[in-house]
């Protein structure tokens, strides 16, 4: 099987070799005489030298800058949201890098990402987070007070006041977490939606 592979690729290369030689030095189909001459031909050493030199390559790496549209569309799915994710993510480039260089709208580029199921960039969600000043002063008026009675190994809390559902619940989670799953605790919740 090995023998079969080595003498079909001496043969190929047998034929291309003749090939390529004979279309240097063939004399031309159109009637003149002599070889086919290239533009290199015609050139001074220099002009040759010049002329025959390797061309700027051009790399780019797919991380460091936006591909265009086309050329991202036609990524598969895993290939865009992780590109996507990196560009949103660079400070260099960032969401309005990525609308610039498309040529796009936001609502088109807040549409492709809700297609490859990716969350809103950060800084929207940092921007619903803020709060009004009443807002932050009404919740440090609700703060946890823990009441150490002894100093035996345990302790009390009690929560007051109002409060949102999501704080309320974060609150709770975070409770869960300090709690030890091998004591014993009696508690006593009332909540009143206002």
């Amino acid at each position: 099987m090995q023998d079969q592979f080595e003498q079909f690729w001496a043969q190929d290369l047998k034929e291309k070799r003749k090939v390529i030689s004979g279309a240097r030095h063939r004399a031309s189909r159109l009637g003149r005489v002599g070889r086919m001459r290239l533009p290199a031909d015609c050139m001074d050493r220099k002009q040759r030298k010049e002329y025959m030199k390797p061309g700027e390559v051009k790399v780019y790496n797919m991380y460091d800058n936006v591909i265009p549209k086309e050329e991202f569309g036609s990524l598969p799915v895993e290939k865009q949201r992780e590109l996507l994710l990196k560009w949103r993510d660079d400070p260099r480039i960032g969401v309005k890098g990525i609308i610039e260089s498309w040529n796009v709208s936001r609502g088109t580029y807040y549409k492709k990402t809700k297609e490859l199921g990716l969350s809103f960039s950060k800084m929207r969600e940092k921007r619903t987070a803020t709060k009004t000043k009443e807002q932050a002063q009404e919740l440090s008026s609700n703060t946890v007070h823990i009441i150490e009675e002894k100093l035996i190994n345990r302790f009390a809390l009690q929560l007051e006041g109002e409060y949102e559902g999501r704080c309320l619940t974060d609150r709770l989670e975070k409770l869960g977490l300090i709690l030890n799953s091998e004591a014993k605790y009696m508690i006593s919740i009332q909540i009143i939606e206002l």
